[in-house]
């Protein structure tokens, strides 16, 4: 067998599929007999694949919940380059909550496939988006200890890259969904070298996690992050794919500001989405 194809038709088959798959995932033998993994690799390896496999059999859980569907392909011998070049490469650690946006019929990264090379997210076929890209805006945008809106950058599905020099801009914040009273906080914390989403004033009432941050290092002196927003999904791709972070907000659709303060200039790129 030169792929593993993991897709569920009913709750039962997503539950059996799910155990089997995690299963092997935890066995040694199961990791070598199923995804190729041999003696030879380093014990990181192993890990990433196991940490990929929990994460799809975690995610496939919640979408059988929620009665969604899902292809996930885990590659092996046959490697799968020319359909990996027919989407937006992500090279990025799998997790629940990435695997679960790319099926969630409402996020911006919605689609029906993901393949995983190596244990980590290496595809997701969102080069469609490109095809809904409404009057790209460019921008080079000064220092400013308060925050300040960009002409044109405004509303609730668009497609946004921001990208600076760490040696010049040492902090910068993106504010999304915003009006007088609500906002989601995108910070970078160069001193830190994190990137943290805070929806702490997203106008949620449930009890969720506010405040997620991951590590972030500049990349050759850079950090890019491009941000998609669809209503109330907000993906973030720091560095090309190095790092996703995904979060859902509760935020009215009136809040539609998007504001920036950093300590350095910055370069951005902004394009409202028109979906079909």
């Amino acid at each position: 067998m030169s792929q593993i194809c993991v897709t569920f038709r009913s709750i039962t088959a997503a539950q059996n599929a799910a155990r089997a798959l995690e299963q092997a995932g935890h066995s040694r033998l199961g990791l070598r007999s199923i995804f190729g993994v041999n003696g030879e690799q380093n014990e990181e390896s192993i890990k990433q694949w196991q940490k990929a496999i929990s994460a799809a059999c975690a995610a496939c859980e919640t979408l059988q919940r929620q009665k969604m569907g899902a292809l996930i392909v885990f590659e092996r011998d046959t490697k799968l380059g020319e359909i990996a070049k027919s989407g937006t490469l992500v090279n990025a650690d799998p997790t629940r909550e990435l695997i679960g946006n790319v099926f969630f019929n409402k996020a911006p990264l919605h689609d029906g496939a993901m393949i995983i090379r190596d244990g980590r997210l290496h595809q997701n076929p969102v080069r469609e988006l490109e095809k809904y890209r409404a009057g790209e805006l460019t921008f080079e945008a000064q220092a400013s200890g308060d925050f300040k809106e960009l002409p044109g950058v405004s509303g609730r599905v668009f497609d946004m890259t921001v990208e600076f020099d760490t040696k010049v801009c040492r902090n910068f914040e993106l504010r999304v969904a915003a009006n007088e009273r609500f906002y989601t906080s995108l910070t970078y914390d160069g001193a830190k070298q994190t990137f943290t989403t805070d929806r702490t004033y997203s106008g949620s009432t449930r009890d969720l996690l506010a405040v997620r941050t991951m590590s972030l290092a500049g990349h050759e002196g850079r950090v890019k992050l491009r941000v998609l927003m669809d209503r109330y999904c907000i993906e973030v791709f720091a560095n090309d794919g190095e790092k996703v972070m995904s979060s859902l907000i509760y935020t009215p659709l009136g809040a539609e500001k998007i504001l920036f303060c950093s300590d350095g200039a910055f370069e951005a790129a902004f394009s409202q989405i028109k979906k079909p």
